[in-house]
């Protein structure tokens, strides 16, 4: 069974955090909507409750790359199969129900233990990875059946 891990930016410095996700709020402007916690589940509870920017948050994949970092949502890869190499996003398609790596080209390609990844990268702190000029509407990606972690976007072939 994959940990249910969360990776989120602090709201409060920038810095990664991982923990497990809570949506705190709604719209009430002074409750807070997205939230990483920190702890242990044992007999005592112990968390702290940390800030995060919803936009940066997405779920790890229970995967490692071939340096042993855990593969998140929005992370940007170098995926090779036994046929072919490409640069890819981490996405959660609701088509598949499962985590898929999006090519620029809009292919989806499940995500499978048995492909070699190397994170390069995310779309948070890499825009510089993507190509901005011809980004896909938002519709082709709902159609598609691919929920974006944040912004539509689209990326450099590899």
């Amino acid at each position: 069974m994959r940990e249910i891990l969360f990776r989120g930016k602090r709201t409060d410095n920038g810095e990664w955090i991982e923990g497990y996700y809570c949506n705190l709020g709604g719209n009430h402007p002074r409750v807070l909507k997205e939230s990483i916690f920190i702890g242990k589940i044992g007999r005592v509870l112990e968390f702290k409750n940390i800030d995060v920017i919803p936009e940066t948050v997405g779920q790890y994949t229970g995967l490692t790359d071939k340096n042993g970092k855990k593969i998140f949502e929005g992370d940007i890869v170098i995926t090779k199969t036994t046929s072919c190499k490409f640069v890819g996003c981490i996405l959660y398609s609701t088509e598949y129900v499962r985590f898929v790596c999006v090519t620029k080209s809009k292919m989806s390609y499940p995500m499978d233990s048995k492909f070699e990844y190397e994170i390069i990268g995310n779309i948070h702190d890499n825009p510089e990875l993507f190509e901005t000029a011809a980004k896909p509407a938002a519709k082709n990606i709902a159609q598609s059946g691919l929920a974006p972690a944040t912004e539509n976007f689209e990326l450099m072939e590899g």
